[in-house]
């Protein structure tokens, strides 16, 4: 170990357990560096609220722009998969299980973004394909890490 982290585990070990630092030191990460859960209740409320309008740009407007009714059926798939999450993502955020809340979002702006992007124009998009499986992979995560966490 290099000399300047011995010198600060040292130091830390000599704090007190009562102080914030010395909490920290056992964690593999710094807890400053994580979303704390209010942060993940906004994005799930962000989420959510989107998921809504995007539902209903789906369900009144999509179709003057888009004439293929798999592409709208997706459009409407990618609203539900979204409003779903958004209120999985709440949830974790009020049990105060962040990973599993991040993995949930994470997934969910992958997942349904490329759903929509692809939707929307497939050719120009058209890399973004191999996203939509990473998204769902990563809801799944935090479903597993909801219970697990």
């Amino acid at each position: 170990m290099p000399r300047r982290l011995t010198r600060l585990a040292h130091s830390l070990s000599a704090l007190g357990s009562d102080h914030p630092a010395a909490a920290e030191r056992h964690l593999p990460y710094s807890t400053t560096t994580m979303l704390s859960s209010q942060h993940l209740w906004n994005i799930g409320c962000l989420l959510g609220a989107t998921g809504v309008g995007l539902g209903a740009f789906g369900a009144h407007a999509l179709s003057k722009y888009v004439t293929d009714e798999r592409q709208l059926k997706n459009w409407s798939t990618a609203a539900q998969y979204q409003l779903l999450h958004a209120s999985a993502i709440l949830f974790a955020a009020s049990r105060g299980k962040n990973v599993a809340g991040m993995m949930l979002a994470t997934g969910t702006v992958l997942f349904s973004g490329s759903i929509y992007a692809l939707t929307l124009d497939r050719e120009r998009f058209r890399w973004l394909g191999p996203v939509t499986p990473l998204g769902g992979t990563a809801m799944i995560g935090g479903w597993l890490a909801l219970m697990m966490l």
